[in-house]
This record gives structure tokens, C-alpha cells and sequence, in this order.
């Protein structure tokens, strides 16, 4: 898969490659690339499947609690934990983790402020993935 940084291959061996992701808010690009051995292409792929994976992810978990589905809630919001860490988006897996534990400790209060703020901060992120990853 060669994944596309708003025209530039990821495979590039120039800066110029890491200029598009650097600048998405809420995402270290470094720890990243890093985390996805130096390996552009893939790191890529990874975001891509983030984005593809969580774009309905806040809507999923809402759904999810409204019909007191906590077990469901608190996977998905797992699996963002993960998939946040996997990217760089430190903040969102923080406050996946506390959503997380709320969740698993019936505080309903605290959980649906953590989901606000995965909310806040995984909006602009994704919105940002979309225009970065052509």
C-alpha cells in the first residue's frame, strides 16, 4: 500500500514527507514514526486505518451507553486507547484510559466527561488525518 501525505510518498527519503503530519493537532508525529519502526509507508497505513476504524467511534460508545451496553462502551473506548498510543495521539489515549476506568467503575458522571473530551480531541484529529492522507 503507498499511502499518499497530500501528494508526497510516505517512502520519500526527504523532510519534506513529515511536514503534513507534523502540524496535525493532538498527534506526535515523532513518537509515531517511531513507534512504526521509522517506516513511513506504514505508519501511513496505520493512520489510515485509524481513521477508517474511529470515525464514528464517540457515536458508537454514546449508543452504546444509552442502552446500558457499559461492556461494549468500555471495549471500544479500549481499542481507542490502543489505537491512539499505536499513532502518537498521547492525550486522546490518556483520556481513553480515564474514560476507560470510569467506565469500568459505573461512574457515569466521570465517564461521560472523559467522552466529551476524547470528543474534543479526537474531532479535530480525524478532520486533519483526512486532509493529510491523500
Amino acid at each position: 500500500m503507498n499511502q499518499q501525505l497530500n501528494g508526497k510518498s510516505c517512502s520519500t527519503e526527504s523532510g519534506a514527507v513529515d511536514e503534513p503530519l507534523s502540524r496535525i493537532e493532538g498527534l506526535d508525529f515523532t513518537e509515531g514514526l517511531y513507534l512504526a519502526a521509522g517506516n513511513r509507508e506504514l505508519y501511513a497505513a496505520i493512520l489510515s486505518a485509524f481513521l477508517t476504524n474511529n470515525s464514528d467511534v464517540v457515536e458508537r460508545v454514546r449508543e452504546a451507553c444509552a442502552v446500558d451496553d457499559i461492556v461494549t462502551a468500555t471495549r471500544l473506548v479500549h481499542s481507542l486507547k490502543g489505537a491512539a498510543g499505536t499513532i502518537g495521539a498521547i492525550r486522546l489515549q490518556e483520556t481513553s484510559r480515564a474514560a476507560e476506568r470510569a467506565l469500568s467503575d459505573g461512574e457515569e458522571r466521570v465517564a461521560e466527561a472523559e467522552i466529551q473530551d476524547i470528543e474534543r480531541l479526537i474531532a479535530p484529529l480525524l478532520s486533519q488525518l483526512r486532509e493529510a492522507l491523500v
